[in-house]
């Protein structure tokens, strides 16, 4: 294969998208061609998509020095040219591609790990961009506020129909939100009681949490399953900068959930992560402190071990006990 500058040549990194797509399994086959023909027309989603093929290629190859350099090279190229479409007046095709090529992004942001040492984790970091995979997450709820003018014409209905069920336990209205079918010693961790109100801090987190814990971990259930990061705001984020307990929980739980996927873009990462807030709250003592709040923290660290596992799952043994 001739090798550039820029790593894999992007004639190899096209023809590669197809079997990244297929093995993405959170969007369906035939919504392939639409968004490469979108991709033609925007070429920062072009961009994002070479640097995901780029990504899946250094994953499953033994010598990927250049897969790595052209995933590197087209991640810089979209997000400068996603940054400038960002600066410019939006139709249609620019907010579609504007969506897909935030989720790609995101998807980078997980697939980027390369090892699980948990002392490469944000939990153990000092670096002041620990969490910018998260801020990249976050910067999805405000876009998706922005281009809600051209929903009716989108082509990512399929997107926006599985970020909720039928029963609106996701986006509903807020008037029949509750937090009653929550664990009470979830309720404790974050000082909620069953009649809190939706305003409340960790109202949201919390709630969806519990609603995730009872989904089958299926492909279609995925971007259910993501929907807690929305419901986090830049508050959130400090207090897991801060290593605030009950955040690190909050987020250690949603990361077990994750793990009853085995996608290959976000495996590395979430289990990474998840062994590293399970590690750092064991040695904060979380366990050992005396009275009612031991009791809690027993209850949550054996809720938040058995997080990984669906019911029709292996048992082989509780990840945060690997540490």
């Amino acid at each position: 294969m001739e090798q550039t500058g820029d790593g894999t040549p992007r004639n190899v990194l096209m023809n590669h998208f197809h079997y990244v797509f297929l093995e993405l399994q959170i969007i369906g086959a035939r919504e392939l061609s639409p968004i490469l023909a979108l991709g033609l027309c925007r070429p920062f989603l072009m961009d994002s998509i070479f640097a995901l093929s780029a990504s899946h290629l250094r994953f499953k190859s033994v010598s990927n020095a250049s897969h790595r350099v052209a995933e590197h090279f087209q991640q810089a190229l979209a997000i400068k040219n996603f940054q400038g479409a960002l600066a410019s007046p939006l139709d249609q095709q620019t907010a579609d591609a504007l969506l897909l090529t935030a989720m790609f992004l995101n998807l980078l942001s997980f697939s980027a790990v390369e090892d699980e040492d948990i002392g490469n984790s944000w939990v153990y970091s000092s670096h002041p961009d620990r969490l910018g995979w998260l801020s990249l997450s976050l910067g999805m709820k405000p876009l998706i506020y922005a281009t809600e003018t051209f929903r009716e014409n989108t082509i990512l209905n399929w997107m926006f129909d599985s970020s909720d069920d039928e029963a609106k336990s996701f986006h509903g209205s807020w008037e029949l939100m509750h937090l009653h079918d929550v664990p009470p010693h979830w309720l404790d961790l974050v000082g909620l009681t069953r009649d809190s109100q939706p305003n409340a801090k960790f109202f949201h987190p919390i709630r969806i949490l519990s609603e995730t814990n009872k989904l089958e971990p299926s492909p279609k259930n995925f971007f259910l399953y993501v929907n807690m990061i929305g419901s986090l705001d830049v508050d959130f984020r400090s207090d897991l900068e801060r290593r605030h307990e009950t955040a690190m929980w909050l987020m250690g739980y949603w990361l077990g959930l994750l793990l009853r996927y085995d996608f290959w873009w976000l495996r590395k990462r979430v289990r990474r992560d998840f062994r590293a807030v399970c590690r750092k709250l064991m040695e904060n003592g979380v366990k050992d402190r005396p009275g009612a709040e031991g009791a809690m923290w027993r209850k949550l660290m054996d809720d938040l071990e058995k997080a990984p596992y669906w019911k029709s799952l292996p048992h082989g043994g509780r990840v945060c006990e690997e540490v």
